[in-house]
C-alpha cells in the first residue's frame, strides 16, 4: 500500500488522469459490479477478493468518482478544519467559531484531529482532499511533516491557510499572535519586577511558534546583559510539570518564570501547590486563553489570546483564497494583538 507522502504527491497527477472502476476491474480480472460492491465492502464478497481490490484501488491511486468531480468544479462548498488535538485549551474556541462562521458563509465543516501525530496530519490531509475540500485550516501538530506537502496541495486548487501554530511558505497565508513581541514584553515584565535569572518554559523546539517567542526573549537578553535567562522545552503537560520541577530544584536561585501557553501552565501549575518547589519565586507570567490562569491559585499575569478572533481572521483568509479568480496570490500573513491581564490571586498578594 502507497505511503500517505506518495498519495498526497501522486493525487494531482491522478485527478488530472483519473483511474476507474472499470481500469480496477480490469486489472484485477473481476468485473466492474464485483469492483463496486467490493469498495462497499458488500458481504456476498470474501475477504481476500475485497482485499485485492482495495489493494489495486490504493496502488493505483483510485478517487472515488464524487470527489473527483468536486476537484475539477472545486465547488464542493466544503472546508476542512485541521487541529493539533481536540483538547480544554483554545481548540474549543476555535472548532465554534469556525463552525458558526461557515454555516453562515453557506459551507459545511469537516473538523479533523491529529492527536498530535505527524503521520494522522497526513491521513486528515488525504480525507480532505478525497472529501473533495475546496479549503483548509490547518494548526499544526508537533513535528509536522505538512510543508512537504504543500505544493502539492496547492497544485490541486485547494486554498491552505494555517493558523496559530504553522511553517512559513512563500505561498500560504498564516494568523499568528506577536509571538516575538509578546514574549519580548513578557521577560522585560518579569525584569521590572526585579526577576533574575528567568527560567522560560517553551513547547516543541521544532514548531515555528515557539522559535518566534524564543527569538522574542532573546532579542530583550540582548539588551540586558545582566540578565540571566535559562530554557526548558516541553512537548505536553506532563513534561512541563516534569521539566520545570526538575529545573527548579537545580537551579534554586531562579524567582520569574515565563510559561508559553495554558498547556504548560497546566503541567507547571501542579508545582504551584507544592511550596517547596516554588517557594523563591516572584512572578509568573503566560499566554493563555482566559480562563485557566484564573483558576490558578498562584498569583500570575497573562496575555489573552482570542480564539474567536484568530478563527475568524483565518476563516476570512481562506474564503479569500476560495473566492479569488487569481492564482498564486502572495501570501498574507496577520497578526492577532493581544491584552495583559492578571489573575485574582495578583490583587490578593499585593493586600
Amino acid at each position: 500500500m502507497p505511503c500517505q507522502e506518495e498519495f498526497i504527491h501522486e493525487i494531482y497527477r491522478v485527478s488530472m488522469k483519473r483511474i476507474t472502476i472499470k481500469d480496477i476491474a480490469r486489472l484485477a480480472g473481476v468485473s466492474i459490479s464485483t469492483v463496486s460492491r467490493a469498495l462497499h465492502d458488500h458481504p456476498d464478497l470474501s475477504s481476500d477478493i475485497i482485499q485485492k481490490i482495495k489493494s489495486i484501488a490504493d496502488e493505483q491511486h483510485y478517487i472515488p468518482n464524487t470527489t473527483a468531480l468536486n476537484l475539477k468544479s472545486k465547488n464542493s462548498k466544503l472546508i476542512a478544519l485541521i487541529v493539533p488535538e481536540i483538547s480544554m485549551f483554545y481548540i474549543p474556541e476555535i472548532i465554534k467559531a469556525v463552525s458558526e462562521l461557515s454555516l453562515k458563509n453557506g459551507y459545511r465543516l469537516l473538523i479533523l484531529s491529529s492527536d498530535e501525530n505527524s503521520d494522522k496530519e497526513i491521513e486528515n490531509i488525504k480525507i480532505s482532499i478525497q472529501s473533495g475540500v475546496e479549503g483548509i485550516l490547518v494548526s499544526l501538530c508537533n513535528n509536522s511533516r505538512i510543508q512537504d506537502h504543500i505544493q502539492s496541495l496547492l497544485d490541486l486548487g485547494i486554498s491552505l491557510v494555517l493558523f496559530d501554530k504553522t511553517v512559513d511558505h512563500p505561498m500560504v497565508d498564516t494568523v499568528t499572535i506577536q509571538d516575538e513581541l509578546v514574549a519580548h514584553e513578557a521577560i522585560q515584565f518579569l525584569s521590572d519586577h526585579q526577576c533574575n535569572p528567568i527560567l522560560c518554559v517553551l513547547g516543541n523546539p521544532g514548531l515555528s511558534i515557539t522559535q518566534a517567542r524564543k527569538r522574542g526573549i532573546e532579542q530583550f537578553a540582548q539588551k540586558k546583559s545582566d540578565l540571566d535567562i535559562q530554557f526548558c522545552f516541553a512537548n505536553n503537560s506532563f513534561e512541563a510539570k516534569h521539566n520545570t520541577k526538575k529545573f527548579l530544584q537545580s537551579n534554586q536561585s531562579i524567582n520569574g518564570l515565563f510559561l508559553m501557553s495554558d498547556e504548560i501552565l497546566l503541567g507547571v501549575s501542579e508545582l504551584f501547590r507544592q511550596s517547596s518547589s516554588v517557594s523563591g519565586i516572584r512572578q509568573v507570567i503566560t499566554i493563555s486563553e482566559g480562563w485557566l490562569p484564573n483558576l490558578i491559585e498562584f498569583p500570575l499575569h497573562f496575555y489573552v489570546q482570542s480564539g474567536k478572533e484568530m478563527a475568524h481572521s483565518a476563516l476570512d483568509l481562506l474564503f479569500q483564497k476560495i473566492k479569488s479568480s487569481q492564482e498564486n496570490l502572495s501570501a498574507q500573513h496577520r497578526i492577532i494583538p493581544l491584552e495583559l491581564r492578571k489573575n485574582s490571586f495578583c490583587d490578593l498578594d499585593e493586600v
